[in-house]
C-alpha cells in the first residue's frame, strides 16, 4: 500500500513538472535583444543597436502572424545626441512577438539589424517566476478538488445527522456550528465552485499576459457571470442550512419531548 501511494506521487510529481515545462517553454521570447515590452495599441521607441553609427533607417516590420511590412520609402529615425530612434505608434495592434529590421552603417559600412518586441495587454514583461507560481496554484486547487471528491464522495448523511443530535447537549449554538460543518462536507457542490472561482482568478492573470483582447474580454465576461453565479451559489447553501438545522432541531425538540413524558 506504501509502495503504491509513493509510485502515485512520483507519478503525480513527474507530470506536474512536465506540465510547467511545457505550458513555459513556448513563453521564453526568441530574441536575444530586444525593444522590451509594450501593451496592445501603445507606442514603443524603435532605436538603433550601434553607438558608432552615423543613420539609422527602418526597413520592415514582422507581425505575430508573420505578415512581413515593407516600409518603402523606409522610416527614417530621428536623433537625439549620438542615438537614433524613432516612436512607432502604428505597429502593436496584435498580441504577440514582433520583429523590427533596418538599416545602419557600422565603422561606415551599411549593416542590417533585427530586433525584436512583445506586445501584450497588461504591457508587463513576463515573469517566469509568477507564472510558475500560478500555473502550481491552479494545479494545487484542482489535487484538493480530486481529494474532496474522494473524501466525500461517498458521504454518509443518515450516520452523520445521528451524530449531531446524539451529540446535542443543550447548548443550540454548538449544535449549529456541527450542522454548518456537517453541511459544508456534504454540500461538496460548494467547494467545487468555490475552489473553481479561484482557479478562474488565476487564469485570469495569465490569459491577460498570454491571450488576445478578444479572448481576455470573453474570459472576463464568463468570470463576471460565474461570480454571480457563485454569489447564487452562497443563497442556496445558505437556504439548505437553514433546513438542515430546522430539522435537526426538530428531531432532538421531539426527542425531548419524548423523554419528557
Amino acid at each position: 500500500m506504501v509502495i503504491k501511494y509513493m509510485n502515485y506521487n512520483k507519478k503525480t510529481l513527474l507530470f506536474l513538472i512536465a506540465f510547467t515545462f511545457l505550458f513555459i517553454i513556448p513563453m521564453t521570447s526568441a530574441y536575444i535583444e530586444s525593444y522590451g515590452t509594450t501593451k496592445l495599441d501603445d507606442c514603443i521607441t524603435w532605436t538603433q543597436k550601434y553607438s558608432n553609427s552615423t543613420y539609422t533607417n527602418f526597413t520592415s516590420v514582422t507581425y505575430p502572424n508573420q505578415t512581413k511590412v515593407i516600409f518603402n520609402p523606409q522610416i527614417e529615425s530621428n536623433k537625439i545626441g549620438s542615438e537614433y530612434y524613432y516612436d512607432a505608434c502604428n505597429w502593436s495592434s496584435i498580441v504577440g512577438e514582433y520583429e523590427v529590421c533596418g538599416t545602419t552603417d557600422v565603422d561606415g559600412v551599411d549593416t542590417d539589424f533585427c530586433v525584436g518586441y512583445e506586445v501584450n495587454l497588461s504591457g508587463s514583461e513576463r515573469n517566469i517566476t509568477v507564472l510558475i507560481a500560478d500555473i502550481l496554484i491552479i494545479l494545487f486547487l484542482l489535487i484538493i478538488i480530486i481529494a474532496l471528491h474522494r473524501a466525500y464522495g461517498k458521504y454518509n448523511r443518515e450516520e452523520a445527522n445521528k451524530s449531531i443530535i446524539n451529540s446535542h447537549d443543550g447548548n443550540w449554538g454548538k449544535t449549529f456550528i456541527k450542522t454548518m460543518a456537517n453541511n459544508l462536507m456534504k454540500n461538496s457542490f460548494l467547494w467545487y465552485y468555490s475552489i473553481g472561482w479561484l482557479i478562474l482568478i488565476v487564469m485570469k492573470d495569465l490569459i491577460l499576459n498570454f491571450s488576445s483582447s478578444e479572448i481576455y474580454g470573453f474570459f472576463v465576461l464568463f468570470l463576471d457571470i460565474y461570480s454571480f453565479g457563485f454569489f447564487l451559489i452562497i443563497v442556496v447553501w445558505i437556504g439548505i442550512l437553514i433546513k438542515h438545522f430546522q430539522f435537526i432541531t426538530e428531531i432532538i425538540q421531539d426527542i425531548n419531548m419524548g423523554v419528557s413524558e
